[in-house]
């Protein structure tokens, strides 16, 4: 999944239309989304059973830390191309650390079998998963207006394009 993010993320800076863009855009998210779905089996394999879970919300906090650097720092490259330059080279330093850092040896427990379609229903009846559901829409919808809008508000105001980008991240 590293690998094709890294290779999304090289295509992009390539592209000469929308839908090469696009497509290459829907490659650089394979990793985070391969990732956060095995972040249990991940984190298992480097901590013990019952910090696990503090582990996986250090990764999520580390994430959002990861954006809010990303959202305030890019106004400060001196063209979106650098920004693709930069992103494609931290995909690869990524890619290479996780082939030298991750371990080999799988020490998770045997994997239980499970009927897909029970699991499924089970997700599909539960009232957390449907709120957290709803939560997470909400939260990206807000970040999504957020990021795209405040900006240029912003430099409406008079605010510089760094600032700007700086004050519409921290929120």
């Amino acid at each position: 999944a590293l690998l094709v993010s890294a290779a999304g993320s090289a295509a992009r800076t390539f592209c000469a239309g929308y839908l090469p863009y696009l497509a290459a855009m829907s490659l650089t998210g394979f990793a985070p989304a391969f990732i956060h779905s095995s972040s249990a089996k991940i984190m298992g394999q480097w901590f013990p059973r019952e910090k696990v879970s503090f582990a996986i919300g250090l990764m999520m906090v580390g994430g959002s830390m990861a954006n809010f650097v990303a959202t305030s720092t890019t106004a400060l490259l001196p063209s979106p191309q650098s920004a693709y330059y930069l992103s494609t080279a931290l995909c690869v330093a990524s890619l290479i650390l996780w082939m030298f850092l991750m371990p080999q040896t799988d020490r998770t427990l045997p994997r239980q079998k499970a009927n897909i379609s029970t699991a499924l229903r089970h997700a599909v009846q539960s009232k957390t998963v449907w709120l957290m559901s709803i939560c997470m829409l909400f939260n990206m919808g807000f970040y999504m207006t957020v990021a795209s809008s405040a900006p240029g508000a912003l430099q409406g105001l008079g605010y510089s394009p760094e600032t700007a980008s700086l004050i519409a991240s921290a929120l």
